[in-house]
């Protein structure tokens, strides 16, 4: 249903190149060595082992996140997929425009948040054996300590605490599942307005069309929800750590 190849290009396009060049700090040895503050300031111990560091540029975090985003909403665009079949022999014409213009949101929605993310502790709920990881975008790192005049290190130490903080507290499973949520509930709402509500489909059933309404509303609802809790969970910082 979504064409993930143009959604990456539309992407990485979104995205630019930034600042070329490493961070102006070793994030990799600094994350090293907040692990250990950042375990005794929370009390908590990871379930598995801290992932390395890595750095990253813009397109790749955005092609990272974008395979898990495809993971998480493949099945449930399949399932959508199958309201068009409707259309008959427009049924494939509509099926492409859908899946060109959802990798556009796609692509400049992650394209756009990858010229402004710093880090972000990579797990996934449905991806089988794959491993968490630890990135950090580069050439965003170097633009934010340019643009905010601090010292490198000290700015470099506050962003891998922060990471290291959503690594003990856990608190990434939450917001992966709200945003798996949040995105659920923006597909419902989308192809609800489109096609949901026309009584279109095998049944022309006249009470489709309120019961349509109800699963448009709750899905709002649950978007909302799942949004404000994300904003929130984003929101919480490491209050002072010494190393």
């Amino acid at each position: 249903m979504v064409d993930w190849s143009l959604a990456r290009q539309v992407a990485r396009l979104a995205a630019g190149s930034g600042d070329e060049g490493p961070p102006q700090a070793d994030v990799v040895s600094l994350c090293v060595e907040m692990e250990e503050h950042v375990a005794g300031y929370t009390g908590l111990s990871p379930a598995t082992p801290v992932p390395p560091a890595e750095l990253v540029g813009r397109g790749d975090w955005a092609s990272v996140n974008l395979e898990s985003l495809g993971r998480l909403l493949d099945p449930v665009a399949a399932r959508l997929d199958q309201r068009l079949e409707f259309a008959g022999p427009l049924a494939g014409a509509l099926k492409a425009g859908a899946a060109a213009t959802l990798a556009a949101e796609a692509g400049l929605v992650i394209g756009y948040v990858a010229q402004r993310v710093l880090g972000q502790y990579e797990v996934s709920l449905l991806g089988g054996d794959a491993p968490p990881r630890l990135l950090f975008v580069a050439p965003n790192l170097r633009k934010a300590v340019r643009e905010l005049n601090v010292e490198p290190e000290p700015f470099h130490r506050w962003i891998c605490a922060h990471e290291l903080t959503h690594v003990q507290n856990r608190d990434v499973m939450v917001m992966t599942i709200a945003s798996f949520f949040a995105s659920i509930a923006a597909y419902i709402v989308q192809f609800g307005f489109l096609f949901g509500g026309g009584g279109y489909g095998r049944s022309s059933n006249n009470n489709d069309g309120p019961s349509m309404a109800v699963v448009i509303l709750v899905s709002v609802v649950v978007y909302v929800v799942s949004f404000l809790l994300l904003q929130a969970l984003s929101r919480r910082q490491l209050p002072t750590v010494s190393p």
